[in-house]
Formats: C-alpha cells, sequence, structure tokens
C-alpha cells in the first residue's frame, strides 16, 4: 500500500464529508454516521502527534507519548496527567498527543 499524499487526504476528506451530508439530508442517518466516522479516522491519521498544549483538558482520555512509551492518559480535574490503565493514579509528564482510534468496525 502507498502513502497518500495530504492533497489525496484533504480530496478523499472533502468528498466524504459531501456524501456525509448529502446522506443525512436525505434520512440515510446510519450512512451518514458510518461516513462521518471515516472522516474522523482520516482527519485524525492525518493530523498525526500533536504537541500536549493542545491535548484536551476536559476529562477525555487519548494517546501521549511519554518516552519511551505510548500511555492511555487523561487530564485530572486538579491539571495532572494520569494513566489510565492502572490501580493507582501514576502522574507522567508526556510530550506528545493524539485523539484514541475509533473502535473496530461492528463492535456493538
Amino acid at each position: 500500500m502507498t502513502d497518500l499524499t495530504r492533497e489525496q487526504i484533504e480530496a478523499v476528506c472533502e468528498a466524504l464529508g459531501r456524501e456525509a451530508e448529502n446522506a443525512d439530508n436525505a434520512g440515510y442517518d446510519e450512512f451518514a454516521d458510518i461516513l462521518s466516522d471515516a472522516l474522523t479516522a482520516i482527519r485524525q491519521l492525518q493530523r498525526g502527534w500533536m504537541g500536549i498544549e493542545s491535548a484536551p483538558k476536559d476529562g477525555t482520555p487519548f494517546l501521549a507519548y511519554v518516552a519511551p512509551h505510548i500511555e492511555y492518559v487523561v487530564f485530572g480535574r486538579d491539571g495532572d496527567c494520569l494513566i489510565c490503565n492502572t490501580y493507582a493514579p501514576i502522574i507522567v509528564h508526556p510530550t506528545a498527543w493524539m485523539p484514541l482510534p475509533l473502535p473496530p468496525a461492528g463492535d456493538a
């Protein structure tokens, strides 16, 4: 598989956006949701890793680069970044983040 160029990704995003809008207007909500999820996934891939300053601070979990590991984290109420998959909170200091990927297709 070859890598898509930025222009190709943007063209796919635009086409998916138009199709989702058209499908939603026609009453095909499920189809619109599928296309919307695909568009979100493509945009997430397009963005890649971002500086930790732009990470969500509203309790939304995300992937964080905590050298040399990638962790599943969330910012707590006190502003500390915490690893989510431990019994006791572990404060970490990541340098980059990205949104969680979409769940596998077909999962309920």
